[in-house]
C-alpha cells in the first residue's frame, strides 16, 4: 500500500511529520523576497525603516505606527493581492495610487506585492497625518521584502486605525481591499486573469 495512513502511526511520527510541514513553511519572523518580482528590493523589518517627512523631518516606523505589534502564530495575514495589472484597476482612488508606486519602482504596469507594501506604509502614514514624503531604510525604498509577521501586523494595524485616517486614505484602503476581493474571485471562478 503507497498511501501513509496517519492514524496508523505512531503518535510521535505524526508529530514529526507536522513538524517537518510547519517548518518547511517558513518562519514568519524571516524575511522573504517574492521569487516573481523584477526589480531592486529592499529587505528589511518595519522596525529598521524610517519615515522622511516633507519637511526634512525623519521619523522611527514605531513612531509614525504607535502600538504597531508583529503578528504572531502560524498563520499572519497577508497583503490582499500580490500583483495586479494597473492597467486593469476600475477603482478611482487605488489607480493613480498604483500607477505612482510602480512607475516608483520598476515601471512594468503592475502593482505588486513590494509595492504595495510600500504604498500602505506611506499612505497609511500621510492618511494619520505624517507629510510622508518618501520611506527608507539606508537609500530611500521603492519595494519591500520583509517578513510575514511585520506585513500581518502592518495589515491589522491599518485595519484597526483606518477610522482615524483621511478621507482620501480610506478611500484608498477600500479600493484595495476591493481588488483583492476581485483577484481572488477571478482566481477561484476560473474566469479573467487573477495576475
Amino acid at each position: 500500500m503507497s498511501r501513509i495512513a496517519f492514524h496508523r502511526l505512531p503518535r510521535c511520527a505524526c508529530v514529526l511529520t507536522f513538524a517537518a510541514l510547519v517548518s518547511a513553511c517558513g518562519a514568519s519572523s524571516e524575511i522573504s523576497r517574492p521569487s516573481t518580482y523584477v526589480g531592486t528590493i529592499v529587505p528589511a523589518y518595519m522596525n529598521e525603516l524610517y519615515l522622511a517627512e516633507t519637511d526634512g523631518k525623519r521619523l522611527g516606523f514605531e513612531e509614525a505606527f504607535e502600538g504597531f505589534q508583529p503578528q504572531t502564530g502560524l498563520l499572519t495575514d497577508g497583503l490582499p493581492f500580490p500583483k495586479v495589472g494597473v492597467a486593469d484597476i476600475v477603482y478611482e482612488a487605488a489607480r493613480p495610487a498604483a500607477e505612482y508606486y510602480d512607475s516608483k519602482a520598476n515601471n512594468n504596469g503592475y502593482l505588486e506585492g513590494p509595492e504595495l507594501l510600500v504604498l500602505y506604509i506611506r499612505e497609511a502614514a500621510i492618511g494619520l497625518g505624517h507629510p510622508v514624503e518618501y520611506i527608507g531604510v539606508n537609500p530611500p525604498v521603492d519595494a519591500l521584502a520583509t517578513s510575514n509577521a511585520d506585513i500581518g501586523g502592518l495589515m491589522k494595524f491599518v485595519d484597526s486605525h483606518k477610522s482615524e485616517m483621511n478621507a482620501k486614505a480610506q478611500a484608498l484602503f477600500r479600493d484595495i481591499e476591493l481588488l483583492g476581493l476581485d483577484w481572488r474571485n477571478r482566481g477561484r471562478s476560473g474566469k479573467g486573469s487573477a495576475r
